[in-house]
């Protein structure tokens, strides 16, 4: 029932938009635009240790890159299309990440279709690193980037409020089940919005064992450095009775000067309250054209507790937009 409510909601959005178009094209007043937009992962690695070497190789990999086009159809309607083209284990694979429509007036911005969730939304944003790994969130399998669902946001002045509900698959299986996601998020930013506090919760409904995510972030931007921790817990992970896990994230980066950057970030993910992870990653990023291409050499190390395992890799991340 919760699955064909979020369909006929998408669908509505879909008809609002099209009568809103028709209305802004016959005053005359808003000429609708849209862009092409994409970016591209690379890089080059090399193992250090025996594990790394056995599990990653060495050598040149495409990680992924996104094609994509965005329509402002009003002043307040929005459609953006999105495509995710990668490799996995040398398979290629291509998926839709982004297919919504937005709507925006005011201080509310709602949005149905294949769209970005809010679990580590603003952590990702001040890490600002994803071509060079994904946020800790997204590694431990926490949540999903990106699902089907409905979102909507509101603002009061520093304060944000946002909820959403999702088909609770991720936007790689989008099938029609009666299981959903359900979350809810408040951020605030103060001291000039130069510090970003978070707290984020959400629910799996319908499942046998219902999983619950429960997440926590403080941020410190100052422009030319910015700092960034956060704790989560999950329960019934993946809705496995019982499976309840958690992890914390710190990072760091520092602009030397308008063209390098150095970073460092820390993850710990425990399972049953035992750690079974850690992973350290450090570099320095340097910017060959703004906002454009942007490369980064750094050291990468995970320590997996099970087996007794050390994967080290030197890495040269390379992300290119146009």
């Amino acid at each position: 029932m919760m699955k064909k409510f979020l369909f006929a909601g998408i669908l509505a959005a879909a008809c609002l938009t099209a009568s809103a178009e028709d209305n802004a094209n016959s005053s005359g007043e808003f000429t609708p635009s849209g862009k092409m937009e994409g970016t591209v992962f690379t890089n080059f690695q090399s193992a250090t240790t025996d594990d790394a070497r056995e599990k990653h190789g060495n050598g040149f990999v495409f990680q992924r890159a996104y094609f994509g086009y965005k329509y402002q159809m009003t002043e307040k309607f929005k459609a953006h299309v999105r495509m995710d083209v990668g490799s996995m284990n040398g398979d290629q694979y291509a998926y839709f990440k982004t297919a919504a429509l937005t709507y925006k007036e005011g201080n509310l911005t709602a949005s149905a279709g294949v769209l970005g969730t809010y679990l580590f939304k603003y952590q990702e944003e001040l890490w600002g690193k994803r071509y060079v790994a994904k946020q800790m969130n997204d590694i431990q399998k926490f949540g999903n980037s990106a699902d089907l669902g409905i979102t909507a946001e509101y603002k009061i002045e520093n304060i944000s409020i946002d909820f959403g509900i999702y088909n609770g698959e991720g936007y790689k299986k989008l099938e029609q089940d009666d299981d959903y996601l359900a979350s809810i998020g408040v951020a605030g930013k103060f001291l000039d919005k130069k510090l970003i506090a978070r707290v984020y919760a959400d629910r799996s409904i319908g499942n046998v064992f219902e999983s619950t995510t429960l997440n926590g972030f403080v941020g410190y931007d100052l422009g030319q450095f910015n700092i960034g921790a956060e704790y989560t817990i999950k329960q019934n992970h993946k809705n496995a009775d019982g499976d309840d896990r958690s992890g914390m994230a710190a990072f760091a980066q520092y602009e030397v000067n308008d063209k390098i950057a150095v970073w460092g970030r820390y993850d710990q993910a425990s399972h049953d309250s035992e750690k079974a992870e850690s992973y350290l990653l450090g570099g320095v990023e340097y910017i060959l054209v703004p906002k454009k291409i942007r490369a980064s050499l750094n050291y990468q190390q995970t320590d997996v507790e099970a087996g007794d395992k050390t994967y080290g890799m030197v890495y040269l991340h390379m992300e290119f937009k146009f």
